[in-house]
């Protein structure tokens, strides 16, 4: 997922994202409760700001009330380390749940009633009725219609972006093609081994 891409689903009520605060932050600037909220939005994972906001919360206290002047190098030391803290929780956190179930192959195996796909984005899973391994892709990044290739054979789709995609059977974009409908399109048993834009 791009820094644009993250910025571009970021909105959350009036505030938002530019591309270069997504940036600052994935390159080490605590943010704030707002700009965390934001920035999981764009990451398609706002579910998590209530357990990153804690941790956040935390790390605060302890950067503001070091001594001025004298500790300016331990400041930014303990601003580093605390950003770093956030960023990995939040990167470790949102691939566990974007690529396969946290609890293990026992749960992976259950078929979802409902399943979850962030707005803006397509998800595959790699058996059917949306049980298995899923992965969680932002359709923006890749423009025109370029190929993107999956990384396991998706056999069921929900495409919760704003346009349609088409599935194809083999992994260069040929072969059969499944059109996969925007805006909540599903599709419990199909053959996917990439797609584009249709």
């Amino acid at each position: 997922m791009t820094q644009a891409s993250v910025a571009r689903h970021s909105t959350v009520g009036h505030a938002s994202l530019p591309r270069q605060r997504v940036s600052y932050i994935e390159n080490g600037l605590l943010p704030t409760a707002e700009q965390l909220r934001c920035y999981l939005r764009g990451c398609g994972q706002p579910d998590l700001f209530d357990e990153l906001d804690a941790v956040r919360s935390q790390l605060t206290p302890s950067i503001e009330p070091l001594p001025q002047r004298a500790a300016v190098s331990g400041r930014r030391v303990a601003i580093v380390a605390a950003v770093s803290a956030v960023a990995c929780l939040a990167v470790v956190i949102i691939v566990m749940r974007a690529s396969s179930d946290p609890l293990g192959p026992a749960s992976a195996a259950k078929p979802s009633s409902s399943p979850a796909c962030a707005p803006g984005f397509v998800c595959f899973w790699s058996d059917t009725g949306f049980a298995g391994t899923k992965v969680q892709l932002d359709p923006d990044w890749a423009t025109g219609s370029h190929c993107v290739r999956l990384p396991f054979a998706a056999r069921s789709v929900v495409n919760n972006s704003r346009e349609r995609q088409r599935g194809y059977a083999n992994s260069d974009c040929t072969g059969a093609a499944t059109v996969l409908q925007h805006l909540g399109g599903v599709e419990p048993s199909v053959d996917v081994n990439a797609y584009k834009h249709s």
